[in-house]
């Protein structure tokens, strides 16, 4: 049977009486049915089959009907509808009978899906054509609508009538429409009147009339009409709160303890002696002079905002006076969006609890000033001295030359004073590439960031680029502890002479001195190279450099470096765990060991290092106690007294005969955890059984025996063994 017809529903009207109402169409079972009724009020009731009707000819071609159990009422309509689950249920078999009905009644289920769905959208709003931009709602409600929110909501019969209501008994009506004022130009300085038809016209107020008074004030000269009791009228005093600098003097808006906008450009240095908000606006700019500051905060709890600081262009590196943007000598300063440039110092920081977010420093001018603020050198971007609680956030620091020196320098230039305290520069960028293009040692192999004097300091998130080094931390004035450096990139670090040094992050504890404690270098991207053409002089380019370093903890880095020199170098350092490490290198060379060693280290655990070197460690003979998480080994092989080893590792020191034992002295940098848990290993089908019978300090005595027990001497006969540490 075909499925002839798209009607799948049939809808009648009540009339108090008929309870049998005709569906037109097929359906296989009764439940394909879905019955409502709608009452005069438009309430929709769907109907439950076997209790408010029942369905005859279920599965019959031509329909059937459904009889309520009650009349339906007059007035009221029925809806009588094919619904069906969108299921397949037909399961043809392979080589199975063909039954033309049961394949038929498949495709008639498919076709009466597709009519339901059809149903369903002819029930949608929808546009009249594709090229239609409005929808046709067919002359229906459209109900339920959330009141609106946004300017292009459709309202809702209830907005629009609260609004309506809310503003009808908010306004002066009149029976009958009456005509509109006339323009701005006729009604200017004019009142609103009636004439003698009621229509509205405009009019001059009388002289002195309180209308002719309101008229005058509300002039933009009305503030001159209006006397005070302290600079004689209203618009004398307006004119000192205006924190406008264009027009005024800015000596008096200082003067006046008021807030300052600088919206033209300032020549001379400016002072701020009680808090304040100094900000800058449009092309207000701060213009510096040699051996000045443009502004000195000396008042606490003031703040800077979109100020434009800059040099006027006569600072030169042989100058031997200070120049600098701006001195903050108060406490809880806050400076944001703004930029400095062209002196030597862009912020100096005397004060504590400061916070310096979103600045940008650029072109600072490296020269031969001395004394306290100018740190001996200047080309500094931010320079903290004996201060604390400070913060330096999404800083944005270019060096224009190889003028530029440090990014940031958290120092006591003097030595002796106190360290900063509580340090964190966080989320900052420093583009240092164009320091690489000129020949000044000091300023190209300057660290982006330098530490000198410090305790407790946070460098997390910041981007570094080019220059010639990194982070640079060290004690050479005043101690430094507890840093932690996280989460950076030093991209780009390049050495550019023989003898630059050219270090990513640099540790540097100077003899005499204490040992820097407390430091953790971690989940940092280090990039480091040299200029093409550069070979090495003195110094070589080292990654990670820590010198008389304790307590620390380098993890997680990914370091790329050239392959002949060391990527991680300690000296004179102990208690330090490495691990988790990436190494590449990136000049076509593996022949240095990928951590090097120098002079009494101890104490040191190395664990999941990765690289390409040829070895994993340099300098063994300078350190004492070292861990590993791996396997080293060693051989060791008398033939009537004759000794030969094989010591990949450098792990022997040296090997003698005491009677029928080979006592084997381990080099200082195996542990004697190591030496207490090593195991031996026969080097052939026809070797004795070895045996160590002591590892007491770190040597061992490796006795031999045969299969019935007989001692083998090694003096006159054969004794090969190999030596296993896994640690």
């Amino acid at each position: 049977m075909t499925v002839s017809t798209v009607v799948d529903h049939n809808d009648y009207t009540g009339n108090g009486v008929t309870t049998s109402f005709p569906y037109t169409f097929r359906i296989f079972k009764k439940t394909d049915l879905a019955v409502s009724v709608v009452d005069l009020s438009e309430n929709i009731t769907v109907l439950v089959l076997d209790t408010d009707y029942t369905v005859t000819n279920a599965g019959g071609y031509n329909g059937g009907s459904v009889v309520l159990t009650a009349p339906l009422a007059n007035g009221w309509q029925i809806l009588i509808s094919r619904e069906l689950e969108p299921t397949q249920e037909t399961d043809l078999r392979n080589q199975g009978k063909f039954f033309a009905e049961v394949h038929e009644d498949a495709f008639d289920k498919l076709t009466m899906l597709i009519q339901q769905v059809a149903s369903m959208f002819r029930l949608a709003l929808r546009k009249p054509s594709s090229i239609a931009n409005w929808y046709d709602a067919l002359n229906n409600y459209i109900r339920n609508l959330k009141d609106p929110r946004d300017p292009q909501d459709a309202a809702t019969k209830n907005y629009v009538d609260t609004l309506a209501n809310s503003n009808l008994s908010r306004t002066l009506r009149v029976p009958e429409p009456i005509p509109q004022l006339p323009d701005a130009a006729t009604r200017a300085n004019k009142i609103p009147a009636f004439d003698s038809a009621g229509n509205p016209i405009v009019v001059l107020p009388p002289s002195g009339s309180a209308s002719d008074v309101l008229i005058e004030l509300a002039k933009p000269t009305g503030a001159q009409q209006i006397g005070t009791n302290h600079r004689g009228t209203l618009q004398q005093d307006l004119d000192v709160i205006d924190i406008r600098t264009s027009g005024q003097d800015i000596s008096a808006l200082l003067s006046a303890g008021s807030d300052v906008d600088i919206d033209t450009t300032i020549s001379s240095a400016l002072s701020i002696a009680s808090s304040k908000n100094i900000s800058g606006r449009d092309d207000g700019k701060i213009v510096v002079a040699k051996g000045s500051y443009g502004l000195t905060n000396s008042s606490s709890n003031s703040s800077i905002s979109n100020l434009s600081v800059e040099g006027d262009g006569s600072v030169t590196t042989t100058d031997t006076v200070v120049t600098g943007n701006i001195k903050i000598e108060a406490d809880d300063t806050t400076v944001t969006a703004s930029k400095l440039s062209k002196t030597m110092i862009g912020f100096y920081v005397k004060g504590n609890r400061a916070k310096l977010i979103g600045n940008k420093t650029d072109s600072m001018v490296l020269s031969t000033a001395q004394g306290v603020g100018g740190g001996g050198a200047g080309g500094y971007g931010v320079l903290c001295e004996g201060v604390s609680d400070i913060l330096i956030a999404g800083h944005s620091a270019v060096a224009t030359s190889e003028n530029d020196r440090h990014f940031a320098y958290l120092s006591n230039t003097t030595g002796g004073g106190a360290a900063n305290r509580d340090i964190r520069l966080i989320g900052n960028r420093a583009e240092w590439s164009a320091v690489n293009a000129g020949d000044n040692d000091l300023t190209r192999t300057a660290v982006m960031i330098n530490i000198r004097g410090n305790s407790g300091v946070v460098i997390i998130g910041n981007q570094l680029r080019g220059g010639g080094s990194g982070i640079g931390i060290t004690n050479e004035l005043v101690d430094v502890e507890y840093i932690n450096i996280t989460g950076n990139q030093l991209l780009g670090i390049t050495k550019a002479k023989p003898d630059d040094a050219c270090v990513g992050i640099g540790i540097s504890g100077v003899n005499g001195k204490p040992e820097v404690p407390g430091f953790n270098i971690s989940d940092n991207h280090i990039q480091i190279s040299r200029k093409s053409g550069v070979t090495d002089g003195v110094r070589v380019p080292y990654p990670i450099y820590i010198t008389r370093g304790r307590h620390g903890i380098i993890s997680g880095n990914v370091i790329a470096s050239p392959g002949s020199s060391a990527a991680i170098y300690l000296v004179e350092s102990r208690d330090i765990t490495i691990s988790n490490i990436i190494g590449l290198s990136n000049d076509g060379t593996q022949t240095e060991g990928f951590i090097r060693f120098a002079t009494g280290c101890r104490n040191i655990s190395v664990s999941n290092v990765q690289h390409d070197r040829v070895t994993t460690f340099s300098g063994l003979d300078a350190v004492t106690d070292l861990t590993v998480d791996f396997p080293r080994m060693c051989e060791v092989y008398y033939n009537a007294g004759v000794l030969s080893t094989v010591d990949p590792h450098g792990l022997i020191g040296s090997v003698t005969i005491s009677g029928n034992n080979v006592v084997v002295t381990m080099r200082s940098h195996v542990t004697q955890a190591a030496c207490d848990t090593v195991q031996t290993r026969a080097m052939f089908s026809a070797s004795p059984i070895n045996m160590i019978v002591g590892s007491a300090s770190k040597v061992l005595t490796v006795a031999a025996f045969t299969g019935a027990n007989t001692a083998v001497s090694p003096s006159t006969g054969q004794v090969r063994f190999k030596l296993i540490f896994n640690c």
